[in-house]
């Protein structure tokens, strides 16, 4: 029997529709790993809970992978959504190139990179709309604080019953970071049993999601959802699970060059500052 743990998940919002893989318990206790969420904060403050031992691991990506980019001691260990994010405008705004002069919420420059991209496939200029303040649910579009924002689910599935509109669906924006799992480099080489648990115990829950619906109902209700948009929720995290955990190499460099960008590092980073799938693999091969 495996040594029994309670390990540490810190998470930008508890609400998050995500977050669901570590409330499914069983996978987690079969491991002898007891899952508790944290909320520290956002951004810098994840960096900051996973490096002084505060969190011991993270399912938020893009503010842990600037830091590792920037030479912190951090890696992305897997991945279990990679999709979700959609941009929801207020009702007025019909297409995309009605963005043009309107504010669209900040947010991180990875997932940012991609709406610009996707902007531009569409013909708009991004230096064309307006950086607004960070919005994240449909709260702030309705106060008129921005006009546009991505968003994730729960709260793309209560922006569509608010009335708001869906201008680009999670496919057209592509593969920004959205779920996963990061630890620090000191945990990675010191308790590789308790990784090789965590990961085992996340791939088997993003399993059990996608084959039991009802069970994922249950937990997006546990989290706090309301119920008449718990379904949709529901629907657009479990569509994007990953089952395999991996990410292909072009993403990851992608997403390094970015944060290269995004921090100002000058020199080349290699995958393997960032990136590290050998338990994973040790996992799916054992």
């Amino acid at each position: 029997m495996a040594e029994r743990r309670d390990v540490s998940v810190a998470t930008a919002h508890m609400g998050l529709t995500g977050n669901i893989v570590f409330l499914n318990r069983e996978p987690y206790e079969q491991e002898g790993l007891r899952v508790r969420l944290i909320c520290p904060g956002t951004g810098r403050a994840i960096v900051e809970a996973l490096l002084r031992g505060e969190a011991d691991y993270t399912n938020v990506l893009a503010g842990p992978i600037m830091a590792a980019v920037g030479g912190a001691p951090l890696k992305f260990i897997l991945d279990y959504q990679h999709r979700g994010w959609e941009l929801w405008a207020r009702p007025e705004i019909v297409t995309v190139s009605d963005l043009v002069g309107k504010a669209i919420a900040q947010t991180s420059p990875l997932a940012e990179k991609y709406l610009h991209a996707a902007l531009q496939r569409h013909g708009v200029d991004p230096h064309a709309v307006r950086a607004g303040r960070p919005v994240f649910s449909p709260q702030g579009i309705l106060a008129g604080e921005v006009d546009a924002a991505l968003m994730l689910a729960p709260m793309t599935a209560e922006a569509e019953r608010a009335g708001l509109r869906r201008l680009l669906g999670a496919a057209e924006i592509g593969d920004p970071p959205t779920y996963g799992l990061m630890t620090t480099n000191e945990r990675l080489q010191n308790r590789p049993d308790e990784l090789g648990r965590m990961i085992r115990a996340t791939l088997n829950s993003v399993k059990q999601l996608m084959e039991d619906p009802a069970l994922g109902f249950a937990l997006v209700k546990e989290l706090g959802t309301p119920e008449e948009v718990a379904e949709a929720a529901l629907g657009a995290t479990v569509g994007h699970l990953n089952p395999t955990g991996e990410i292909s190499a072009e993403i990851q460099q992608r997403w390094i060059e970015i944060a290269r960008e995004a921090t100002g590092v000058q020199h080349s980073v290699p995958l393997a500052q960032v990136f590290d799938f050998n338990i994973l693999h040790d996992v799916k091969s054992g």
